[in-house]
């Protein structure tokens, strides 16, 4: 394995596992990195591994926000399905006539 200049090095985490690769800089990216982390005593590495974690928190969510989106109403027009409201009603009324919870 040959050596690879700090500024180049990244490391992954995965579940037990740490991976080093090194991702493709433009001078103008490797600047602004060394300007940030300037006496802060933290690498480049980490604030690469920051702005992965950052991006991976923001996809998930933007993912999710899209999943809930396309599910809203999913049921609304379907006529084979039971009454919720009188279904939740009567656990509401089994539960308050046995004293336990369901």
């Amino acid at each position: 394995m040959t050596s690879l200049p700090v500024w180049c090095t990244l490391v992954v985490y995965a579940p037990g596992v740490m991976y080093e690769t090194c991702p493709d800089l433009s001078d103008r990216r490797r600047e602004a990195g060394h300007q940030r982390n300037r006496g802060n005593g933290r690498s480049q590495s980490e604030l690469i591994r920051e702005a992965i974690d950052a991006y991976i928190v923001q996809e998930s969510a933007a993912g999710k926000a899209e999943v809930l989106a396309r599910a809203a109403g999913l049921w609304r027009d379907r006529e084979d399905l039971p009454d919720f409201t009188a279904l939740r009603a009567s656990w509401d009324r089994q539960e308050m006539n046995s004293g336990q919870e369901l």
